[in-house]
């Protein structure tokens, strides 16, 4: 099973999520890429018709920490339970609902400081602490910056996704009967689709990218 979630050397932060004894190993350490960049950063839309309260909005949550837990778990008694403290102190250990339970959240409030979150069986302290070593030792990608346009080649990468869609699943799971005949009858259905006229369009687009910025 993967868990993007921060990483515990002795397990105990799995083993809390899913509620039966684990053993985690770390996958990769971070990387700061543009889609990282993007993906996590809160930002006003260019559109919000009062971006000044909406401002206000966010400064709130970053000076809260309790409105910051509230959006992340929820009401006490009813998504989470306290295991110790209050949840007035600076350090509860709380025990929320499973994220798929929370369809109310804001993803376990990704609006504010992470590192705030209260000890939980979601992010233990442990693990967010981890998570936050590994962060400030991130390296910085060689092509941060770069955006991909996919419009010149949308209709391969519909084809592609549709392939990838169906082949990931039993690529995960080792379901097919002979790997190396699916896996070479795969490549060429993929070849097929575009994936050759999508990498050189990627291709075509980085060299621009990089000589304006080297």
């Amino acid at each position: 099973m993967r868990d993007s979630g921060g990483y515990t050397e002795d397990g105990s932060k799995s083993t809390a999520t899913y509620g039966f004894p684990t053993v985690e190993t770390l996958a990769g350490y971070p990387t700061i890429s543009t889609n990282s960049m993007t993906s996590a950063a809160t930002a006003i839309s260019a559109t919000s018709k009062n971006p000044e309260r909406a401002m206000m909005l966010l400064n709130e949550i970053w000076g809260d920490k309790y409105l910051l837990n509230t959006l992340a778990y929820g009401v006490e008694g009813k998504n989470y339970t306290v295991k110790s403290g209050t949840v007035k102190d600076d350090n509860p250990t709380i025990e929320a609902t499973t994220g798929a339970d929370q369809t109310w959240a804001i993803w376990h409030n990704w609006l504010g400081p992470l590192w705030d979150q209260w000890d939980s069986n979601w992010n233990s302290t442990a693990a967010l602490q981890e998570m936050k070593k590994n962060n400030d030792n991130g390296k910085a990608s060689g092509i941060l910056g770069f955006i991909f346009n996919p419009e010149p080649v949308k209709t391969e990468i519909a084809q592609v996704s549709a392939i990838q869609k169906e082949s990931n699943p039993i690529l995960t799971t080792g379901s097919m009967p002979d790997f190396e005949s699916y896996y070479t009858d795969l490549q060429k259905r993929l070849d097929a689709a575009g994936m050759d006229k999508i990498m050189a369009e990627a291709q075509k687009q980085f060299d621009a990218w990089k000589a304006d910025n080297s």
